[in-house]
């Protein structure tokens, strides 16, 4: 997806990397949600979970199924997930870590971490 000055679209890269591990962004609305967290997005691990406290979420956020499953996960999305580089590999096998893990194990903590659930209030 393209911007009309030729750019990718906010997300992209990460659709496209959920998509390759057989998952799907949980917020079907993502341009509503990144709309209101642009001051969040793109952070170190450590910064999500320092900053989350502070986040804006959706007054829906409780309702998503990864949110009551307790299948939250925060990743380094400056170095995996934000642009394009030669870390798509392994931001794919994170991916396929979090949502498969039966079959690749389990992330380690300097890959993700799962968001304890008092650090997201809607």
């Amino acid at each position: 997806m393209r911007s009309r000055t030729g750019r990718r679209a906010r997300g992209y890269h990460a659709r496209v990397r959920l998509s390759a591990v057989g998952g799907r962004h949980a917020a079907a609305d993502v341009q509503r949600y990144l709309s209101q967290n642009d001051d969040q997005c793109g952070y170190y691990k450590e910064d999500i979970l320092r900053q989350l406290s502070n986040a804006r979420l959706p007054e829906d956020w409780n309702d998503l199924p990864a949110v009551r499953a307790g299948e939250v996960w925060a990743t380094d999305a400056t170095a995996y997930f934000s642009r394009p580089g030669p870390r798509v590999v392994e931001a794919v096998e994170i991916l396929a870590k979090i949502l498969h893990p039966e079959i690749f194990g389990q992330p380690d903590s300097l890959q993700a971490v799962r968001v304890p659930a008092h650090l997201m209030k809607s």
